[in-house]
C-alpha cells in the first residue's frame, strides 16, 4: 500500500513581523502553539500568502527551525 505523503488540512502560517520589517520568532512560536491547540498539525510556511517575495532563505531556515523546535514530531511543515 502507498502511503500518501500529503493529506489532511494545511494552515497557511503567516510570518508575523515587527514594526521594522523583521521576522517575529515570538509571535510565530505563539501563531503554531494557537494553531495547534486549535486542532491543526500540518502547517505550510512561505506559501501564497505573501511571504515568498519577501523572506530571504534565512528566515525561512529560522522559521522551519521554529517550527521543529515548537511542534511535537507528528507535525507537519
Amino acid at each position: 500500500m502507498n502511503k500518501k505523503l500529503i493529506c489532511g488540512t494545511y494552515a497557511a502560517v503567516l510570518v508575523p513581523r515587527d514594526s521594522q520589517g523583521e521576522l517575529d520568532e515570538a509571535a510565530l512560536v505563539r501563531h503554531l502553539e494557537f494553531l495547534l491547540a486549535h486542532g491543526i498539525s500540518n502547517f505550510a510556511f512561505n506559501g501564497a500568502t505573501g511571504e515568498y517575495c519577501l523572506a530571504s532563505s534565512a528566515e525561512l531556515k529560522r522559521c522551519l527551525q521554529a517550527a521543529k523546535a515548537t511542534l511535537p514530531t507528528q507535525a507537519s511543515f
